[in-house]
């Protein structure tokens, strides 16, 4: 099919079965390598240890669903200061950063250094402002947690830095809640509001961290919902 777009009608075959294929599908991209080149600013590139992306960077192992067709073993990273899945691809090579900024709103879910990211078409984060990729930290029968990383940018004297934040959300019975502390889980569940105080009683210590609690309730919960 994708042979008959590009062409009205087939070149012969002529002898060189290979040469004909060459020849026919030479131009043919996949759509994840078909978009626009992504400039890197210059605050992106000198400041040692400052980056705007998710942890390590690139990563070369990476995977992405595309208009329902999933692609794997790419390199890619997120640059989570503007919200942007990019593919390195040499083609789009400036000044030795060959980042290649495909059509976002076309991603449907993404996974690098580990962690899978969904557009919000799926994560149905239906707060004001929502928008994007949110990173998927839980999805049971009933209750589901998402949570959306992002950096924002300042100058600190000469150094460019970029402090990190995450905000979770919890959804519901159809119901959005961001999470900020323990009693937001007493707001979405007030009829487990004991449950949830023995739990945290009997498995919580401050040596773990406020994410753990959030994860660990909800799994618990689950299965009473």
């Amino acid at each position: 099919m994708v042979m008959s777009q590009k062409f009205e009608q087939l070149p012969p075959i002529g002898g060189d079965l290979d040469q004909w294929y060459s020849d026919v599908t030479h131009d043919i991209k996949a759509p994840i390598m078909k978009g626009v080149y992504f400039y890197h600013g210059e605050e992106e590139i000198i400041s040692p240890g400052q980056t705007p992306f998710y942890k390590e960077g690139w990563d070369p192992q990476g995977s992405l669903t595309f208009e329902g067709r999933h692609f794997s073993n790419l390199n890619i990273t997120y640059h989570i200061a503007n919200d942007l899945l990019l593919i390195w691809n040499w083609d789009m090579d400036v000044d030795g950063t060959p980042s290649l900024l495909v059509e976002q709103s076309k991603i449907d879910s993404f996974q690098i250094h580990h962690e899978v990211f969904v557009h919000n078409r799926y994560a149905k984060i239906d707060m004001k402002g929502s928008s994007g990729f949110y990173r998927k930290v839980m999805h049971a029968n009933q209750v589901s947690c998402y949570a959306k990383e992002s950096k924002s940018g300042h100058l600190d004297g000469t150094i460019y830095k970029f402090d990190e934040k995450r905000q979770y959300f919890v959804r519901y019975d159809n119901v959005t809640y961001p999470y900020k502390r323990k009693s937001t889980l007493y707001k979405i569940f007030p009829d487990y509001k004991k449950e949830i105080k023995a739990f945290v009683r009997e498995n919580y210590s401050s040596s773990r961290s406020s994410d753990w609690l959030l994860i660990n309730v909800l799994h618990y919960l689950d299965p009473m919902l």
